[in-house]
């Protein structure tokens, strides 16, 4: 019930390769599943009867009983080739008196025979690819007239646009076709894009056509159209902050534009999927080519490109020089900068406009010169939003830089494999990249894509090790790139270990500690000490904090407290070193930061061994450096200086020590400690939902807040205070209830990792534990249904992961509280079958864990709560079974609260002798005099001794007694 803080260490000595986001095509943490197609056949009846509603429905035809009706319907269904796009067009223009029967009767006559016989329609009902091509000299006619159909002016900007959408269209196509840079590991498209192309936003449209905003936001929208009713509503900056910038109103749109785009309604497809502005594309296939070959239109056709790719180029530039201006601020985040929206339409697109499509020697010269900038700017970003906690925003971030640090396979003609042996500088780059995307994918919630994206960057950082070796041995294997895969290693060990796979995770965690052992050890042996320079020192303390805590899951608390020793005793010269050299950066206040961790840590697996006091000074001594660490940024930088991170980190270790403290009975210090987690915790939640929605506030951010709940219930539970502690359990729950929801409704049951999994197990059990204690017997058992339910699920998703049947430690410990828990409630209940199948389930697991322990490290490896527990479902099922049957389990409760008495636990022996008084009790004294005979012959003798004499003298008064009484009666 306690968080060990062992998030991945996403930053490392080698920080210069940050990475890009956006979503994996075919892999994203957000993919709800592949979008079912229904193959249609399109001359069949179903579908023509469709269309033929939607036609008649629009222009309200009557072909039943109007031939001139049946006429039309008829060529406006031949000459669309059975097409809905095309159906839709055609149907608007002859709403509009634009077309009739006997226009389209010519276009058809010029398009094939026959409709294709059997095509496939996306969701929206639109030919497949295959389709052919049908109906272009009506559409060479209208493009030809718009300039009498629509006026000059209006013309103009019907091709400006169309023009602009089919030159982005062309270079999305590029991107994933000839273009395509895939993911080393999955083979998705290594882009930020989707791979259907969505369009262009309203925004954007109009920065690119040069047209100005109206100056007032009351502009009612044009009749008829939706366009820009999707926007978000207008809203004012806080005084005073210069980086606010409010969201463009949906109705500050230039009324031109938006006549313009209402005209093109029938030619133009709109997505409206997310958040912002509806994006536009060309809705009508095969329009394309007849846009080439359109007289007016063709120039524009071959500038659009080059318009595209300068519009990008500026806002390039014009977010490098703001970073520029104020080298050693933070920037902005994204969605507020003013040239962003721009940037992030088109940046994705600028090597397919620069190099295939724009054909301009200028502007690849520019770009040349600008590539450089813009990683850098988007580095910078990614660490401003890295400070600012916004995992959400830093995934597009960084999938952009990872299209750009390779040039594409069009431009050199080989793999990927091949192009980061030839430049290994930018195959390193981009797995530090995709090893940072993977960190961001994980804090939403997507462990299988980080994952992915983590193993990406072991692959690239191994062929490139391969590389070297083959080409000039070891030694040319350089720091930076080890570093890159110790990186790599070690964020997805921290991944496995979420979810729940111990093994891989252990694996990852020695791979990456040789790496960085070596690293040591040659620095210090070429340069002495002072070479091993401080972020690698700081780097390996991280490695084994993450190792320490995979230790802790598997029940082996001695390892982990070595392992986190050692990080400390590394951390701590590492501030000794930071003391010495009077360094008071920022940097250092990071160093610091990470000794407390790694303390908290430490003080977590003293608590699991049942260290109580050790726990509680590495707590103290954690919260101690983290409070001072958040006075002196709050003292220099004001509130805001004290970033969420810094947050994240002590709350937790509050949280912690309030655990601690609960279980050793300091109630009040405990809720204090948990009351301060709470008020942290909610106070990120609201900072990030308020700057960024829902969404800004990340699954662990979530899974701490819960955790900081179902901590504080159960100090309430521990003393006495029920109400309470059912009501945090009931938060808490309600919170990971959201986090399953959310991640299967995103990726589906996979999606939904272990570690969550078993928080909300042991959250229900904490719910039934309160309804027990409070008698509710009919609303504790199905919660402890449902816990079981959960633990059986996880073990069989651990067993489909890894080929382990067994649950780790602490999971099978979880899993057998919950049985016995039940147990008690079943045997309270009357039902002492249930109570007693429950009881020995629990006390199977309870053995299995002591015979893995002592098998693994002998006797001290079996820690003192283990015992406890076990001790306590013996108890339980001696009180079930009664005198005649459950001597055994008395005496094996007896048996490990003499072994406590005898190490100084003497609390948790006092609990584990308390239930067996409570046994002896129950059976009654008969029972407890011959179970003493047995266990203490000495003092049963010795009682018999004291007591003898005293019953020998009050055995006759008191039957004198009875016969005075006896004698009184018979005479009144």
């Amino acid at each position: 019930m306690s968080s060990t803080n062992a998030s991945p260490q996403a930053g490392t000595p080698e920080d210069a390769a940050t990475p890009t986001a956006g979503t994996l095509a075919g892999d994203t943490a957000r993919s709800t599943g592949a979008l079912a197609l229904r193959r249609v056949r399109l001359s069949g009846r179903p579908y023509r009867a469709m269309l033929e509603g939607y036609v008649c429905r629009r222009l309200a035809l009557s072909p039943r009983h109007k031939p001139a009706d049946a006429q039309l319907l008829d060529a406006i269904i031949a000459t669309a080739d059975h097409r809905f796009a095309y159906v839709a067009f055609l149907t608007e223009r002859c709403q509009r008196g634009r077309e009739d029967a006997d226009s389209l009767r010519r276009a058809a006559a010029e398009a094939p025979a026959d409709p294709p016989a059997n095509d496939g329609t996306d969701a929206s009902g639109d030919a497949a690819a295959t389709a052919p091509t049908a109906g272009e000299a009506l559409y060479r006619r209208w493009l030809a007239g718009l300039h009498l159909e629509y006026g000059h002016k209006l013309a103009e900007r019907m091709r400006a646009v169309l023009a602009l959408l089919h030159a982005a269209e062309q270079a999305h196509a590029w991107v994933f076709g000839a273009g395509r840079i895939e993911h080393p590991v999955t083979g998705a498209a290594l882009t930020p894009l989707p791979e259907q192309f969505q369009g262009l936003p309203l925004a954007v449209l109009q920065t690119l056509l040069l047209l100005e905003p109206p100056r007032q936001a009351a502009l009612v929208p044009v009749a008829g159209s939706d366009i820009g009713t999707d926007s978000p509503e207008p809203t004012t900056p806080a005084a005073g902050d210069p980086n606010e910038i409010s969201p463009r109103p949906a109705d500050a749109y230039n009324p031109a534009l938006l006549l313009t785009l209402q005209q093109l309604q029938g030619v133009l497809a709109v997505h409206r999927g997310g958040s912002g502005t509806s994006r536009f594309r060309i809705g009508l296939k095969d329009l394309g080519p007849a846009l080439a070959q359109d007289e007016q239109l063709a120039p524009l056709v071959r500038r659009a490109p080059a318009l595209l790719a300068g519009a990008a180029l500026d806002a390039v530039e014009a977010i490098a020089a703001g970073s520029e201006a104020a080298p050693d601020a933070p920037g902005l985040q994204p969605s507020r900068q003013p040239d962003w929206p721009l940037f992030e339409a088109l940046a994705p697109l600028l090597d397919a406009l620069v190099t295939t499509l724009s054909d301009s020697e200028p502007v690849a010269a520019r770009w040349a010169a600008l590539r450089e900038t813009a990683m850098r700017r988007l580095s910078a970003e990614d660490e401003a939003l890295e400070q600012a906690a916004r995992a959400d925003l830093r995934l597009p971030v960084l999938s952009l830089l990872a299209t750009w640090y390779l040039p594409s396979a069009q431009v050199t003609g080989d793999s990927i494999s091949s192009r980061i042996t030839a430049d290994p500088v930018a195959g390193n780059k981009l797995a530090g990249c995709l090893s940072t995307r993977g960190y961001a994918y994980q804090l939403q919630g997507g462990l299988h894509t980080a994952i992915a994206d983590y193993s990406a960057a072991v692959v690239l950082a191994e062929a490139i090790r391969d590389a070297f070796n083959i080409g000039g041995g070891e030694s040319a294997w350089a720091t930076i790139y080890r570093v890159e895969l110790a990186r790599a290693l070690q964020n997805r060990g921290a991944a496995h270990a979420s979810n729940g796979d111990s093994a891989a995770a252990m694996a990852d965690y020695v791979g990456a500690i040789e790496l960085l052992e070596d690293i040591r050890y040659e620095l210090i042996a070429t340069g002495g000490e002072g070479a091993w320079e401080i972020p690698y020192r700081n780097f390996l303390a991280g490695t084994l904090c993450n190792r320490g805590c995979t230790h802790i899951e598997n029940g082996n608390f001695i390892l982990a407290i070595a392992d986190l020793g050692e990080a400390i005793t590394l951390r701590e010269g590492v501030r000794d070193t930071l003391i010495a050299s009077d360094c008071c950066a920022v940097g250092s206040i990071s160093y610091l930061n990470d000794l407390a961790v790694a303390r908290s840590i430490r003080g977590s697996a003293h608590q699991s061994n049942g260290d109580l006091p050790s726990a509680i000074i590495d707590y103290d001594a954690a919260v101690q450096i983290e409070e001072d660490i958040r006075n002196v940024l709050v003292k220099y930088g004001g509130e805001s200086a004290w970033t969420i991170n810094y947050r994240r980190d002590y709350a937790a270790t509050r949280s912690n020590r309030g655990l601690a403290h609960a279980r050793n009975r300091e109630i009040a210090r405990a809720i204090s400690d948990h009351d301060t987690a709470i008020r942290i915790t909610e106070g990120i939640r609201d900072t990030l939902i308020e700057g960024g929605g829902d969404a800004a506030w990340s699954i662990p951010q979530q899974d701490d807040l819960a955790l900081a709940y179902q901590n504080r219930a159960f100090g309430h539970e521990l003393n006495g205070n029920f109400a309470c502690a059912g009501a945090d359990y009931s938060v808490a729950i309600s919170i990971h209830e959201g986090i399953r929801d959310f991640l299967i409704a995103a990726g589906g049951e996979d999606a939904w990792s272990i570690q969550y999994r078993r928080n909300l197990a042991v959250l229900r059990c904490g719910l039934a534990n309160v309804h027990r204690a409070n008698g509710e017997l009919t609303l504790a058992i199905p919660y402890y249904d449902e816990a079981i339910r959960l633990f059986e699920g996880i073990r069989a998703a651990q067993v489909a992961t890894s080929g382990e049947a067994a649950l780790s430690i602490p999971y099978s410990n979880e899993f057998a509280t919950v049985r016995r828990n039940r147990g008690v409630a079943h045997w309270n209940n009357g039902d002492l079958a249930a109570a007693i199948a429950d009881f020995d389930a629990a006390i199977q697991l309870g053995q299995d864990i002591r015979d893995a322990l002592l098998a693994a490290s002998g006797e001290a490896a079996w820690p003192a709560p283990l015992r406890v527990d076990l001790a306590g479902t013996h108890s339980a099922r001696a009180h079930a079974l009664g005198a005649a049957r459950g001597r055994a389990d008395f005496a094996a409760a007896a048996e490990i609260a003499a072994w406590l008495r005898a190490e100084g636990h003497a609390q948790d022996a006092a609990q584990v002798q308390e239930w067996c008084t409570s046994v002896l009790l129950h059976w009654g004294s008969g029972a407890v005099l011959s179970t003493l005979r047995e266990q203490n012959p000495r003092v049963f003798w010795l009682l018999h001794v004291v007591v003898a004499p005293i019953w020998l003298i009050l055995l006759p008064i008191a039957l004198l007694v009875r016969a005075v009484r006896w004698l009184r009666r018979r005479s009144g």
